[in-house]
């Protein structure tokens, strides 16, 4: 049966962005080519696959590369009119997550509110770390402040690792390891400063299914034992896992889905294509995937497609 899908983890490049990929990075994410997007594109793909809505955000790398408040600003400045602008231009179809320039505070703290108050912004997407500094360090409390004041919805998005060991992995393309080890790398350390108990009106989704979360999970009460200073609530991955939402971007059968499905509910998960970063003929495979396993059941597959987005953005 055809399944309603509303799209939280898309993607769009403004010519800002795509210009800041070009100089700083010669045109790669991640190693692999930037890849050229077109809004027409995404609404064919939607129109394709019965996405009725599609949340947009910009992928990595992310803008904190430039190392300069007022030039971070000024991207994250010209991104977020532009999907402003996606918004306005296809109000019934397109949203987006607003870019924040991090790990710049008070300039983050000017854009958040310009971008929830004033720009139509859905929510944030916020970089796994940025410039070596991590989502759950004190260095951003104050902007895990304002978002939990405003209650808003944060998809975290995977950066390159601030340092990778050289000679071990550089023929893999980053999106295949190193998205997985940021990701988990950056929930583990949300737990530990207790980001999800001190913040928790912020409205978080974890990518990619989670990472490796669902396997490393059980593992991690283990840590008391080895450091006895440890308390359980900067440990408990899996009491975590259960008040945020999980995108499952990418491939996440035969073996992702079921493992996380052993620790969260069914009304955790959100559809996510990941286009264009994930190229249309892969994000059909994988539809055909979720539409026909037998880990999800019907009413499940219709939760995760469409009704728990719907709820999140408040639209019933």
């Amino acid at each position: 049966m055809p399944y309603q899908k509303i799209d939280i983890h898309s993607h769009y490049l403004t010519p800002g962005y795509t210009r800041f990929c070009q100089e700083q990075f010669g045109g790669l994410a991640g190693d692999v080519a930037e890849p050229n997007w077109q809004v027409e594109n995404t609404l064919a793909l939607m129109k394709l696959e019965n996405i009725d809505y599609s949340v947009l955000s910009v992928s990595m790398p992310h803008i904190s590369y430039n190392q300069d408040a007022r030039a971070t600003t000024k991207l994250a400045t010209e991104i977020n009119a532009f999907g402003c602008q996606l918004h306005q231009e296809h109000l019934n179809q397109l949203g987006y997550f607003a870019t924040v320039p991090l790990p710049f505070v008070n300039e983050s703290i000017a854009i958040i509110k310009n971008a929830l108050f004033y720009q139509q912004a859905l929510g944030v997407v916020l970089p796994t770390s940025a410039q070596g500094i991590y989502l759950g360090d004190p260095h951003f409390d104050a902007v895990m402040q304002l978002l939990d004041d405003t209650s808003a919805i944060v998809l975290i998005h995977p950066n390159d690792p601030p340092k990778t060991p050289y000679h071990v992995d550089e023929k893999f393309p980053h999106p295949i390891y190193d998205f997985f080890a940021e990701t988990t790398r950056t929930f583990l350390n949300l737990v530990q400063n207790r980001i999800f108990i001190r913040y928790p009106n912020i409205k978080f989704i974890i990518p990619h299914g989670g990472a490796a979360l669902s396997v490393l999970a059980p593992r991690t009460l283990g840590a008391k034992m080895l450091n006895h200073r440890l308390q359980t609530d900067e440990v408990d991955v899996t009491a975590a896992m259960k008040h945020v939402y999980f995108d499952i971007a990418g491939r996440v059968l035969p073996s992702l889905l079921p493992a996380l499905l052993q620790i969260v509910k069914p009304d955790q998960l959100l559809y996510a294509s990941d286009y264009p970063y994930t190229p249309k003929p892969v994000v059909l495979g994988l539809n055909s995937a979720l539409a026909h396993t037998h880990w999800l059941t019907d009413t499940q597959r219709q939760q995760l497609y469409f009704q728990n987005a719907l709820k999140l953005f408040d639209l019933v």
